[in-house]
């Protein structure tokens, strides 16, 4: 398997709170995950690396080799991190309000499943075309979702992209789950909003579909994009392929 991140600054943050790891479990098979702490709150930083840290080295304990005892165990993992996250707000004030999203994907053989909690997101792309396979817990898409609202109409409701989910402060930590079957060429995006919100998903694409670039120059033109159109948040990029390359 190949997998290349970045995580950036951006041009306008004092610091970056977004997060990542990969990790591997006993059975070999891996976990990428991206976290985005939430800076309207002191601590989203130190969320951030909690969430990623604890499910990556709780994945590593596993011998998980399917994807819904995966995904099973990802669900029980989200409402055990949550509360460590409340706990930790209890012991330190300047933490008590720190939350964070995240976005994570899981490579089992030519399967692959994501799961995310707030507005970091998962896309595939197949070769032609980009999919987005993850959830937007975003005001305006609920109500989308419910039926309440057309797409037409979402963009109008005052505090649309406000996150509904998230780790901390919360007690909503039911996650999203898609599980995509891949080939071997196609590509997992995992990417916080720094890029999402800046970059139109035909730019991503047009980058993406550059089959002469490795995936690291991919990640880094990406990151570069995001930063040249405002870079007013931190950004952070992970791409995967070749899943059956190995076990």
């Amino acid at each position: 398997m190949q997998i290349a991140y970045l995580s950036d600054i951006g041009t306008r943050k004092k610091e970056n709170q977004d997060f990542v790891g990969i990790f591997t479990n006993k059975s070999q098979y891996k976990l990428a995950v991206v976290a985005d702490g939430v800076t309207s709150e002191k601590g989203g930083d130190v969320a951030a690396e909690m969430v990623v840290n604890n499910f990556g080295f709780g994945w590593q304990q596993t011998d998980i080799s399917s994807i819904q005892t995966a995904q099973d165990w990802i669900s029980g993992k989200a409402k055990e991190e949550n509360h460590r996250i409340l706990e930790a707000g209890k012991r330190f004030d300047d933490l008590s309000k720190m939350a964070t999203t995240m976005v994570l994907a899981i490579a089992i053989k030519s399967e692959v499943l994501v799961g995310n909690l707030g507005d970091s997101r998962a896309y595939v792309f197949d070769g032609k075309n980009l999919k987005q396979l993850s959830f937007d817990h975003s005001f305006g898409n609920e109500l989308l979702k419910r039926g309440q609202v057309s797409q037409e109409e979402v963009d109008k409701i005052p505090h649309h992209q406000s996150i509904t989910r998230y780790f901390g402060l919360n007690a909503q930590t039911e996650m999203s789950f898609a599980e995509h079957h891949v080939e071997n060429n196609d590509i997992i995006m995992l990417a916080t909003d720094g890029l999402t919100k800046q970059v139109e998903e035909a730019d991503i694409l047009h980058v993406i579909k550059s089959r002469h670039k490795s995936l690291s120059e991919m990640v880094a033109q990406l990151i570069s994009m995001a930063n040249e159109q405002s870079g007013f948040d931190n950004v952070t990029v992970l791409l995967m392929s070749q899943f059956t390359e190995e076990k």
